[in-house]
């Protein structure tokens, strides 16, 4: 029965880790659990009852978030929002964009 449960706690832990990768999750993103798929996936693995549950609950979040225009600064080629003015990583004055793609 340990066992069990021990392969599923590695399994789910396993898919949290690439599901937050294709979503595009990353440590420092302005929202509310910015860990990054390393830190989801070593949540998942200590703190499975709580951690398991609380990424698939913000992972609809997420994913509405990975729909946002965004554009690459012409200055440092960080992805940032299409209507952006200012880079917010190199604080740059940027012109508006004519057209923007969205995040994958």
């Amino acid at each position: 029965m340990f066992a069990l449960v021990f392969l599923m706690v590695i399994g789910t832990s396993i898919w949290v880790y690439f599901d937050a990768k294709s979503l595009g999750i990353e440590k420092g993103q302005p929202t509310k659990n910015d860990m990054g798929a390393g830190g989801w996936c070593a949540c998942c693995l200590l703190l499975w009852i709580v951690a398991f549950p609380l990424y698939l609950v913000t992972r609809n979040k997420r994913q509405s978030v990975s729909d946002i225009a965004t554009r690459k600064c012409p200055y440092c080629a960080e992805m940032i929002r299409a209507e952006a003015t200012v880079c917010r990583y190199c604080h740059k004055d940027l012109l508006p964009a004519a057209s923007a793609r969205r995040a994958i």
